[in-house]
């Protein structure tokens, strides 16, 4: 009867490990459709800081790439500094008050990230990806 119960148990043990793995199939698959949609995005709208700012979003909290999420800051730091004109005012608009909007964002995602020594966020983020899959 012992062995019926461990034979049940090492099944059903399997069975969860198989659903598992097949979960983190779907998953990388997932995120790597993302990122191939990204860099379709990049190479279509260069010059749009509002596609940057979600692409580095992505890389910190998704990819956790930060070497990736930092050359594309530097990147969106040389489209606002060309975004402004002789006198240094930013350009005038609603786009640009959004990007602005966003830009902060980013560098407020940021700055919590690196003030915080466990990345907690990201792992914050990561559990609800796994549990979305439950």
């Amino acid at each position: 009867m012992t062995s019926d119960v461990n034979s049940l148990l090492c099944l059903w043990g399997l069975q969860r490990l198989q659903q598992t793995i097949d979960r983190l199939v779907e998953s990388n698959r997932c995120v790597s459709e993302a990122k191939i949609e990204y860099q379709t995005l990049m190479e279509k709208y260069p010059q749009s800081t509002q596609v940057i700012v979600q692409y580095i979003a992505f890389c910190d909290t998704v990819l956790n790439d930060p070497t990736l999420a930092n050359e594309l800051r530097k990147q969106a730091d040389a489209l606002r500094d060309d975004g402004e004109n002789a006198d240094g005012e930013e350009r005038e608009g609603e786009n640009s008050n959004m990007q602005d909007s966003m830009w902060q964002a980013s560098l407020e995602q940021r700055s919590q990230r690196s003030g915080s020594s466990g990345n907690s966020e990201t792992h914050d983020f990561r559990v609800k990806i796994q549990l979305s899959f439950a």
